[in-house]
């Protein structure tokens, strides 16, 4: 396909440099003002618009100074009713009573508050973190008192159109709803603290599945990363996007999700730049589906930069129409602070959506050449978040050290004008989004996915003499254009991977951490040699390079080696090198997690240490016991496939 015209990029010593804006931004508001002689703080903004035009804008409120977990902290709220021109006062959401609370610790104090507004009723849902526990310090355990999580609450709104008041619930806590979808089916919780990602809670634009259009809010946990919860009530029940074994951001921070144009669902997670994820579905109405392989997005990529700083930001994705060709399409926009010392210069990133295959066909995709930013405050600042105002405008909401105090809660408008200086415009037309996902997507899908002339095959990816059959499937799901053909389409090509066959030849090449940063060099063949196991360049004369995989029972592995007689053995302690045995008994029974881009994690079901049971490519070319969520990806590669034409 041919690459869009109009990024704004040009080339500085081979880099690519994506445009600044400099459009004169309207004058901000200080919504909620911490100054030099405030005692309380306020932190960590949300905002939201309603279907009558109200615009919420929240804000942590913290007597005790500090996070959740040491003392009181209340959330307080305004409300605009012209579209961000003025505010009214302030007020309670959720008020902590601190310490001296009766023995209710659940209401010490309440904070990170995520909210939505429902898309066709004046409502509102707000998720908050709850309670006196610091998060890296929760430990949930299911049943047993002693359970000590980081708790969570819930608090709704509705307008009143006879008083045209809005009228808000009290805090009601949702904590074990919540970390019992996190429990496996042995009883073991796999989540022991968490708390939802602050800011904008996202509402699906394309699925519905019963009264409700579906939400989706990702978590910040202690073991291993993100996780993504859905619900189909308006938060009265939520439930695991994928399945409790996944990881889609194992190292992520503070996430956030949004929807892409064609109903697949975008995970963006704190770090040093943005780690992305996405979620395809297979069936919508059930949410089935599966998790691609995070990446990361930083100077590396020519991505969304945050220098120097790892800071809560928003991911929103928007209808456009480029100005100049007066093509309609979608704009990512991520907003972080862009550093480059810490947490400073807060401002939103911004990328033109309009080819699949280079667009967002992966998360590494996603995650690559952003076409600008837009530079929105001068200063120290920190978290942020944004809402589509009823005018169209970006409502935008950010952390900022205005009066030499962190912080003062700062809104301004922004038009979509603005953040792009120029290029681009809102695209009001409600038609456009089945052209995009017909004439974007539906038949990029496969042709993005399978080349024409495939010459390395592996494991876990698109079966290429399949591709006829996901063409036919495709013109089905262009003529549909809804998200539930393309999930049809997703479901027949995940379904069909390349799969290990027992008895068959691989060579297993190293793709390091899979973080999207590889700590070291990725072109490495598993080898194996009369001293061990070891990586070299590839060489189709090195017998140790080739493999046999023989299947056990319940879809599991072993790995052998003909040329030296010898199995890999059982992963051991963490960091402990992985040996060679000639023992059957000895040799380690491995589940193999291939993803649809042919990247695999190999995972001894029988290791040592049931929490580091990955064989990982140490940076001294040592195979090692190391954790699901920062061990090696390795591909499984065809040696011969006409194995796989049979």
């Amino acid at each position: 396909m041919i690459k869009k015209f109009f990024r704004n990029l040009f080339l500085v010593a081979g880099v690519a440099i994506a445009h600044t804006a400099s459009a004169q931004l309207q004058e901000q508001q200080n919504l909620f003002v911490t100054n030099p002689q405030s005692t309380h703080p306020y932190r960590i903004p949300a905002i939201a618009t309603a279907v009558n035009g109200d615009i919420f804008a929240i804000s942590d409120y913290r007597p005790c100074g500090n996070d959740i977990g040491y003392g009181e902290v209340d959330v307080k709220c305004r409300i605009s009713n012209d579209n961000g021109a003025t505010w009214g006062e302030e007020f309670f959401v959720a008020d902590g009573i601190g310490d001296n609370n009766g023995g209710e610790i659940w209401k010490t104090g309440f904070g990170d508050a995520a909210i939505v507004a429902d898309a066709e009723r004046n409502e509102l849902l707000v998720m908050l973190v709850c309670g006196k526990t610091v998060c890296w310090n929760g430990n949930y355990i299911p049943n047993k008192p002693e359970s000590n999580p980081n708790r969570v609450a819930r608090v709704r709104a509705k307008f009143n159109a006879n008083t045209y008041e809005w009228e808000w619930t009290k805090p009601v806590e949702v904590t074990e709803q919540i970390y019992s979808q996190f429990v496996d089916d042995k009883g073991t919780p796999t989540v022991k603290s968490l708390f939802i990602g602050s800011g904008r809670i996202c509402q699906s634009r394309l699925i519905k599945v019963g009264e409700y259009y579906r939400l989706y809010c990702a978590v910040w946990t202690k073991n291993e990363g993100n996780r993504v919860l859905y619900s189909d009530d308006f938060g009265e029940n939520w439930f695991v996007l994928g399945t409790i074994n996944d990881r889609p951001a194992p190292a992520g921070d503070e996430p956030k999700c949004e929807e892409l144009p064609d109903g697949s669902v975008l995970l963006s997670s704190r770090c040093n730049g943005r780690y992305f994820n996405i979620y395809s579905y297979t069936n919508v109405e059930k949410a089935e589906g599966k998790w691609s392989s995070v990446a990361h997005s930083g100077p590396q990529t020519n991505g969304v930069n945050a220098v120097g700083n790892s800071t809560n930001g928003e991911i929103m994705i928007l209808p456009v129409v480029h100005k100049a060709t007066k093509q309609k399409t979608y704009l990512a926009l991520q907003s972080v602070p862009f550093g480059p010392k810490g947490r400073q210069n807060v401002g939103i990133s911004y990328k033109e959506l309009s080819d699949y295959a280079t667009d967002f066909a992966s998360p590494k995709h996603f995650a690559t050449d952003w076409d600008g930013h837009c530079q929105v405050s001068n200063m120290g600042s920190a978290y942020s978040t944004m809402t589509l105002q009823k005018d169209f405008a970006i409502g935008f909401l950010y952390e900022e050290s205005t009066f030499k105090r962190d912080y003062t809660i700062v809104y301004r408008r922004l038009t979509i004008e603005d953040i792009t200086n120029g290029t681009y415009t809102y695209c009001d037309d409600p038609k456009f989004s089945k052209k995009y996902i017909a004439n974007n997507v539906a038949l990029q899908r496969v042709t993005a996915h399978i080349a024409d002339k495939q010459t390395t095959f592996k494991v876990g990816e698109f079966h290429p003499l399949k591709k006829k059959e996901f063409l036919k499937i495709a013109k089905k799901a262009r003529s549909q254009a809804t998200p539930q053909a393309i999930a049809t389409l997703n479901a027949a090509m995940l379904n069909a991977p390349l799969a290990p066959i027992n008895g068959e030849h691989y060579y297993l090449r190293n793709m390091g951490f899979e973080e999207g940063k590889p700590a070291y060099n990725d072109n490495l063949y598993m080898t194996a040699t009369s001293e061990g196991i070891t990586v070299k360049p590839f060489d189709a004369q090195e017998k140790g390079q080739i493999w046999t995989l023989l299947h056990r029972s319940n879809g599991e592995w072993m790995i052998y080696n003909a040329h030296h007689k010898c199995y890999i053995g059982k992963v051991g302690k963490t960091s402990s090198v992985v040996a060679l045995t000639n023992n059957v008994g000895d040799a380690g029974c491995f589940a193999l997690r291939s993803d649809s881009e042919g990247k695999t994690l190999f995972v001894d079901v029988n290791a040592t240490d049931a929490d580091h049971p990955c064989l990982h490519l140490s940076q001294q070319h040592k195979l090692v016991a190391w954790n699901g969520s920062q061990a090696s990806m390795w591909e499984i590669i065809v040696t011969n496939f006409n194995k796989y034409k049979e």
